[in-house]
């Protein structure tokens, strides 16, 4: 048996134990959430995954989105979210009104999942403005359907960020106009050297002097909520 067949033999097999785990995990739950009047049915699979479940900052950020955006905002235009997990934000754009959706997930097995809560809430995937694609941080040669977006949307951990990754990321899929908005929880005493180095990088490619913060409490985390526009000069890369 030949190294590659081994090889090709064990991911095969990884795949389908994590598939075969999505499928029968114990802990599986559909979680309704409250948005625009109606409810948004969410699958979790809170014992596959920390991102497998929907966390406070996502909570946060579709009240703060639900707020603050109309249809007439959001009408013809293009939004991806970043590492969407189990696409709640993904999904509170498309029904507030934006024309395109795409939920970008690194995760292959967190993907599975996402795809099911778009057909749960959305029906067919990729048929009515929303789509689902695998995105590595960084990696910007992966197609995500559009050449740039009106809105890119991220939930931020600064335990395990890559800032050049996310930056770089958050630039290539951006162009003159485009609106990030970002979600993280900020430490207990106030920012951080991590946040504070974050925003700084952030700052070259995006005009933080007219940005929007927004600040909420939610289960004793002060969550953040970061808007902010494209430069237009910043047509580089890092």
């Amino acid at each position: 048996m030949s190294n590659d067949y081994s090889y090709q033999n064990i991911n095969h097999l990884l795949k389908t134990l994590r598939e075969s785990r999505l499928q029968r995990t114990k802990g599986s739950r559909i979680k309704p959430v409250k948005f625009l009047k109606s409810c948004l049915y969410i699958h979790e699979e809170p014992e596959l995954y920390s991102r497998a479940i929907v966390s406070n900052v996502e909570y946060t950020m579709c009240t703060h989105l639900e707020k603050r955006f109309s249809s007439s905002d959001l009408a013809n235009k293009n939004v991806i979210q970043i590492d969407s997990g189990c696409g709640l934000v993904g999904l509170a754009m498309h029904f507030l009104g934006a024309l395109n959706v795409v939920l970008a997930e690194r995760q292959e097995y967190l993907l599975d999942l996402l795809k099911k809560n778009v057909m749960r809430n959305v029906v067919p995937e990729g048929k009515d403005g929303v789509d689902c694609r695998q995105f590595e941080w960084g990696n910007t040669e992966v197609n995500m359907g559009h050449k740039m977006f009106s809105f890119v949307i991220a939930i931020i951990s600064f335990r395990d960020i890559d800032f050049d990754s996310v930056i770089n990321s958050l630039v290539q899929l951006s162009g003159n106009g485009t609106t990030v908005i970002l979600g993280y929880i900020r430490d207990a005493a106030g920012r951080n050297a991590t946040e504070e180095n974050f925003r700084k990088q952030l700052g070259y490619f995006f005009d933080l002097s007219t940005s929007r913060e927004s600040i909420y409490e939610k289960n004793n985390q002060v969550i953040v909520i970061l808007q902010a526009k494209r430069k237009a000069f910043s047509s580089f890369l890092l």
